[in-house]
């Protein structure tokens, strides 16, 4: 049988003000690689010379992008509505797929 104790720990710190403080950090996240990448989304911007000279800024904007992204897809997926809610009324999901 199952014990209990490692599910009652986890909701005892997964509260619903903890979720809006780490959703408010992704929101802010998203926003940030938003920004980050519509300089480098323009018509011509990443040719072979550009994408070689600025190699570790352009990684690290996709690192970064990559987190935000991933924390945003995973957490949909929570059994909790209210934290769902949360989650789901953070971030419009046509502002990232555009």
């Amino acid at each position: 049988t199952r014990s209990p104790a490692p599910k009652q720990a986890i909701d005892y710190v997964i509260t619903l003000p903890f979720v809006k403080q780490l959703n408010d950090k992704n929101s802010e996240d998203i926003v940030r690689c938003l920004d980050e990448m519509k300089p480098l989304l323009k018509g011509g911007i990443l040719q072979q010379d550009y994408v070689l000279d600025h190699l570790q800024p352009l990684l690290n904007c996709v690192r970064h992008c990559n987190i935000a992204l991933r924390w945003r897809l995973l957490h949909r997926r929570t059994k909790s509505d209210a934290f769902l809610k949360v989650i789901d009324n953070a971030v419009n999901p046509t502002t990232i797929v555009t």
